[in-house]
């Protein structure tokens, strides 16, 4: 490397024979007179001993060599060297546990052995470890240096558990487990909104009392147009059926002759016929015979040369509707029945006249029928619907003035108690359209 034994030896021992600090010293020295004296021998050591001296020299040699091997190291592999002498020095250092940490671990293990719960219950244990623990010995403690002392906290699982349900909770029973009487009732209880199905089944259980050995009237076919148009997922419907002891058998619901008791018929016409006298049953009925009205003036399978003549006259007054996205146009959806929509763009100011003039055109009986109040026209654009004035001085509103923009929402109604009390102020004080035009086109 480039020094001599003496500095070598000089190096040896002013690093007290410590191997790897001489070889430190030797590589970072740069000129010989750096380099430490040696240490004048101890007056005490009045002899030489030459066993001494061999051990040093085989130090230094070995310092030496290990010194030409890591100058031939490269950097990754003097780092990788040192880490891995410094795990198996740390592997082999003993680790000791302090007192404090000591008392902590005490600590913690005492708030687990005896904790106490949101309710008073308190709860230990232990293990063999603390069971066979010696106990320590009290210490002393001053005025100034009070005790520690640790409460017990309770442990989350103390008061998040569910709480019991309350005893004075009762499951529903089930429909199949009540009385007859209670299935039928509660079944056309279901059954009272829909006027078609309560007319069916009514039918259906009169044929059934009065001719009970007819196997046609015991037998009824789901997969049949006329159950698929009346009964189909209307809710209760099957479930009377079973009530009156009727069974399923695959599409098939079947009476058989022992399985026959009039007087569960008679109580199932009896709930059938009071659901017939009911407002709800009364309301949907007129709803469904308008409908089925206003279906048949719009059909256009069988129109006479007079029908046909009208609705040209309503269709040559009604004005050119607007192209999509024309400045002013909105868009109106009406709603003739609960399946039946109509749409047409208009222009901001044309009137409500307009309105019947288009509906005109497609019967030429629904513009009689509003005129003479028979039906309504509902704004469905307000909540709830309030209905549209159509005589002489309503029908000069324009459609931006009865509040349809950008788009409006017509609906035609029986004109019912329930309608002819509407109040008209909800089309009245809109006013955030054109105004009144002139005069009727």
């Amino acid at each position: 490397m480039g020094f001599d034994a003496t500095q070598a030896r000089n190096a040896l021992n002013a690093c007290d024979n410590n191997v790897e600090r001489a070889a430190e010293l030797l590589l970072t020295s740069s000129t010989p007179s750096s380099m430490p004296s040696p240490t004048p021998p101890s007056r005490h050591n009045h002899s030489h001993n030459p066993s001494v001296d061999n051990t040093n020299d085989d130090n230094l040699r070995r310092a030496l060599e290990e010194s030409r091997m890591t100058s031939q190291l490269t950097e990754d592999e003097m780092i990788q060297r040192a880490m891995e002498e410094s795990l198996v020095a740390t592997s082999n250092k003993k680790q000791v546990k302090s007192a404090a940490s000591s008392r902590a671990g005490a600590a913690a293990l005492a708030r687990f052995a005896a904790t106490e719960d949101k309710w008073g219950k308190k709860t230990t244990t232990a293990t063999k470890n603390q069971k066979n623990k010696p106990k320590p010995a009290k210490k002393k403690t001053s005025p100034s240096h009070p005790p520690i002392t640790t409460t017990a906290t309770p442990t989350p699982t103390s008061y998040m558990q569910p709480k019991p349900p309350s005893r004075n909770l009762t499951i529903p029973t089930k429909m199949k487990d009540k009385t007859k009487e209670e299935q039928i009732l509660r079944t056309v209880g279901r059954l009272t909104p829909h006027p078609r199905a309560v007319d069916t089944l009514l039918v259906a259980l009169r044929s059934v009392r009065d001719h009970p050995e007819n196997a046609k009237f015991r037998t009824i076919n789901r997969d049949s147009p006329g159950f698929r148009s009346t009964l189909e997922n209307v809710p209760g419907a099957d479930d009377l059926f079973l009530a009156v002891n009727y069974q399923r058998r695959g599409e098939l619901l079947v009476l058989d002759p022992g399985r026959v008791d009039v007087a569960l018929l008679w109580m199932g016409i009896s709930a059938l016929e009071g659901a017939r006298e009911s407002e709800v049953y009364r309301e949907k009925k007129r709803l469904l015979e308008f409908e089925n009205a206003v279906r048949g003036v719009l059909a256009s399978s069988s129109l006479s040369e007079v029908e046909e003549r009208q609705r040209q006259g309503y269709l040559r007054k009604l004005s050119s509707e607007p192209v999509e996205g024309e400045s002013g146009a909105l868009l109106l959806h009406l709603h003739l029945t609960s399946d039946i929509i109509k749409r047409r763009r208009f222009d901001g100011d044309d009137q409500v006249v307009d309105v019947l003039h288009w509906i005109g055109s497609m019967g030429s009986l629904i513009p009689d029928k509003i005129r003479n109040g028979e039906w309504v026209l509902m704004d469905r654009n307000q909540s709830p619907p309030v209905k549209i004035p159509c005589d002489d001085e309503g029908l000069k509103k324009t459609l931006q003035w009865v509040g349809c923009w950008p788009s409006g929402r017509f609906e035609l109604r029986p004109n019912v108690d329930e309608f002819s009390g509407e109040k008209e102020e909800g089309v009245a004080a809109s006013n955030r359209g054109l105004g009144v035009t002139s005069a009727m086109v």
